[in-house]
């Protein structure tokens, strides 16, 4: 998925103690829904 990509590049010069809690759960929680959408497409 193209749109994700800058998305992702926006991350990458933060360390993990940089991101908040509440960002890691949420992007947790996508990333657990696309998890389920793959398996279900398959």
């Amino acid at each position: 998925m193209p749109q994700d990509r800058p998305v992702t590049e926006a991350f990458m010069p933060l360390s993990v103690e940089q991101i908040p809690t509440e960002l890691k759960r949420s992007l947790a929680n996508k990333v657990t829904k696309l998890e389920t959408a793959v398996r279900l497409k398959h």
